[in-house]
């Protein structure tokens, strides 16, 4: 499980992860990052203490979170698509929109399991922080 909180006049993503799948941070004319946060899931240890992290976000930066029936789905190999695969998908297009890039990811995705049906949730979440232009 993943909370998280963004502020706009902040320009910033506070969260808390509980065993999720770190997001993925994406900058211009950078690598995509993991911001991994070995948390405990919820429900798996008594009064478990969690931490809240902050990102920054700079014109042009992207964050992308994901479930992991994503990375967990398989072909019909029974090959995962992976974290991999994943971040070499969100690499191939780094200063595309955030729509183009979740959906060439899930198009990606789907070719990728061909005709096998994964049981698991797939699911897909990301938001960019526009470059302002004034005029």
């Amino acid at each position: 499980m993943i909370f998280g909180i963004l502020n706009v006049e902040k320009k910033s993503f506070n969260y808390i992860s509980a065993g999720h799948p770190p997001p993925i941070l994406i900058s211009a004319k950078a690598e995509p990052v993991m911001l991994y946060d070995e948390q405990y899931p919820v429900g798996i240890v008594d009064k478990p203490q969690y931490t809240q992290r902050t990102i920054k976000l700079k014109e042009g930066d992207s964050l992308v979170i994901y479930t992991d029936g994503l990375t967990d789905a398989f072909n019909e190999t029974g090959d995962t698509f992976g974290v991999e695969r994943l971040m070499n998908q969100l690499k191939s297009m780094p200063e595309d929109s955030i729509g183009n890039l979740l959906s060439a990811t899930i198009k990606t995705l789907e070719q990728w399991c061909g005709e096998e049906k994964n049981k698991d949730d797939i699911s897909i979440l990301g938001f960019q922080r526009l470059k302002i232009t004034k005029s």
